[in-house]
């Protein structure tokens, strides 16, 4: 008798009766089971209809098995899955319409401080009923721990990082060019840090708001203020792109500009020393070196009865003066709006920058009675938010 392979053999099979009994044959109960809790986990998968972790209480699958037969389902080549399943004639989308399919997303934040969190809650919530599997790292401020998450979620199979930051996002650049990974860089303040055109694999949200109404409302709220100072991390192009903007327009409200550069956490004490002494106030927009530190900037200026201005609003319940800037959680909501289009078959290549669709006005009335300003009443009443 001619020896016939598995696979021919299967395909030898008739009816769910002559296949039962042959696997019976074949296969432990222990593999049986694992298949048939694979199959049920693909079809639910396919559905559309249950997050990871309901499919999981549902089968009695591990997340492990979930995240498996969902990479299978969408990721890897074989797609043996969907064969059966449009053979069955069960409805999958084909990739012109990806919606159906779940992402392992890896987010990689800068560092740790409130607007890069709430970007990543932002995001998180915006995913909620994808049942994507989300894994999250911060680069602690680091060029090589971010290179080292980059080559991680490269090399496990991702399919997007979101990164939160310019510095993790220029980190992860080079893969998603190479067409390793797509990247989708989120709180970008000078989005031509990051380059978007054809065949980069990249999308940009932007956290950047217009600098003019935030001087000019600085000058509304102290009158007097001549000199500002600051502080800035030149190793984020972010920060440098905001500091030569600043150089260009600081003159038109007859603002002197106080530039004090640092490398690291760990220069800000000598940088506010030097700074406090020269400047009326200070502003911190959006460097994450300096937001990192910002209680000990707050505490310095707030002692010499000076303000601290910041574009973060999270800032000013600690102790700023007042913030103009966008809602990092609605940042964050954005970039889960541009994962959703990916997922329904766009060309990432062809998403333009999202920037902030609107501003809040945040003011720590508290902090202003300590050093001796009056916020004038018109200003309070326009605020989002009044501390």
């Amino acid at each position: 008798m001619k020896k016939v392979e598995l696979f021919e053999a299967i395909l030898a099979l008739e009816t769910p009766d002559e296949a039962e009994r042959f696997f019976m044959d074949l296969c432990t109960p222990r593999e049986i089971k694992a298949m048939k809790e694979r199959w049920q986990v693909c079809q639910l998968l396919n559905e559309k209809k249950l997050s990871y972790r309901a499919i999981r209480n549902e089968t009695g699958a591990s997340t492990t098995t979930v995240t498996r037969v969902s990479r299978f389902l969408s990721d890897e080549p074989y797609q043996g899955y969907s064969r059966v399943l449009r053979k069955l004639a069960i409805s999958l989308p084909l990739m012109c319409n990806i919606e159906a399919y779940a992402l392992k997303i890896w987010s990689m934040k800068a560092v740790e401080h409130e607007a890069l969190n709430a970007v990543e809650k932002g995001f998180r919530e915006g995913l909620e009923d994808e049942g994507d599997d989300i894994r999250s790292d911060t680069c602690q401020g680091s060029l090589v721990l971010a290179e080292q998450i980059a080559a991680k979620a490269v090399s496990t199979g991702g399919d997007i990082i979101v990164a939160i930051g310019t510095m993790p996002a220029q980190s992860v650049f080079r893969y998603a060019k190479d067409g390793k990974i797509k990247l989708i860089a989120t709180s970008i303040t000078d989005p031509s840090a990051i380059p978007t055109s054809a065949g980069t694999n990249t999308a940009i949200v932007s956290n950047f708001v217009p600098l003019e109404p935030q001087l000019g409302l600085f000058k509304k709220i102290q009158p007097g203020l001549r000199r500002l100072g600051i502080i800035y991390n030149t190793g984020e192009a972010n920060s440098v792109a905001i500091v030569g903007k600043l150089r260009i327009i600081a003159p038109a409200f007859s603002i002197e500009l106080v530039e004090s550069c640092i490398q690291k956490s760990s220069d800000i004490p000598q940088a506010v020393a030097v700074l406090v002494k020269k400047v009326d106030a200070v502003f911190v927009s959006n460097d994450n070196t300096v937001l990192g530190g910002i209680e000990y900037v707050i505490r310095v200026f707030t002692r010499e009865k000076k303000p601290v201005f910041v574009s973060d609003t999270d800032q000013v319940e600690k102790g700023c003066l007042a913030a103009l800037g966008p809602n990092h959680v609605d940042i964050g909501r954005q970039t889960a709006k541009v994962i959703q289009r990916i997922k329904k078959g766009e060309d990432i290549n062809d998403i333009e920058v999202q920037y902030p669709s609107s501003t809040e006005l945040y003011l720590n009335k508290t902090v202003a009675g300590k050093i001796g300003i009056e916020i004038p009443k018109g200003i309070l009443e326009k605020a989002d938010k009044v501390l």
